[in-house]
């Protein structure tokens, strides 16, 4: 079932959202109809066109991470751009360093060049600088994540946001992946909407966990006026 929103400012829209498989998460404007997408998780292109998104309308993309259950739609998203004759420019931002936005994004502006009717803006940021998306304000922040060896034991600290985006007087929060930490907590802390992974309940385990309990995430939305578990495992 699909999950909607329906704020005084903003619509919020889950096209998909699964851990491991895809999670793309679809924000728009009420009063100008513009759109930005939080993620674009494998099937990305499919749920636009299935919910009748005008894509003509997208000004951006933000990435929460580059683990490819979040950015994996990301090549074949601009491709159909391109076939659409899209002709805007489109803004993706992707946290510092995120090597798998920059290799998706330099391989499809290498390939087509100028055969791209749309000018396309790359951004890397670091978090709590805030960017603007047409009236949307952004504001990333660090959230928990890792990368793991091959054994399985070894973890490395994954560069990853949480998204803050304020549109007019409302407020969303976007946890993107994450282990608890003080971060998303001061974020979530009051917004008008708070979009958090649930990952596991309380019948499934990861050893080392990397994400947030369907319990936890409970215990952070309570904390927002509304919110909404996503990333169900």
């Amino acid at each position: 079932m699909t999950q909607h929103w329906q704020g005084a400012e903003m619509n919020l829209t889950i096209l998909y959202s699964k851990a491991g498989i895809a999670t793309q998460i679809l924000i728009t404007d009420r009063l100008t109809g513009d759109h930005i997408l939080v993620d674009c998780g494998d099937g990305c292109s499919r749920d636009l066109i299935h919910y009748d998104v005008d894509v003509s309308r997208l000004k951006g993309i933000l990435i929460t991470h580059g683990h490819a259950d979040h950015i994996g739609g990301l090549y074949s998203l601009l491709t159909m751009l391109r076939l659409l004759k899209f002709k805007e420019e489109l803004t993706l931002f992707a946290p510092s360093p995120c090597e798998e936005a920059f290799t998706l994004t330099n391989t499809f502006l290498t390939i087509y060049n100028t055969r791209i009717p749309f000018t396309l803006h790359y951004h890397e940021l670091n978090s709590g600088v805030f960017e603007s998306l047409e009236y949307f304000i952004i504001k990333p922040f660090n959230v928990l994540h890792y990368d793991f060896t091959e054994d399985s034991e070894v973890k490395v600290e994954k560069p990853a946001f949480g998204y803050r985006i304020t549109l007019r007087e409302e407020t969303v929060v976007i946890s993107g992946d994450s282990l608890p930490c003080l971060e998303l907590e001061n974020e979530v802390a009051g917004v008008d909407l708070a979009v958090i992974e649930g990952t596991y309940d309380e019948n499934f385990q990861e050893d080392p966990p990397n994400h947030l309990t369907v319990d936890y995430a409970k215990y952070l939305g309570e904390s927002a006026k509304c919110y909404i578990l996503i990333h169900r495992y």
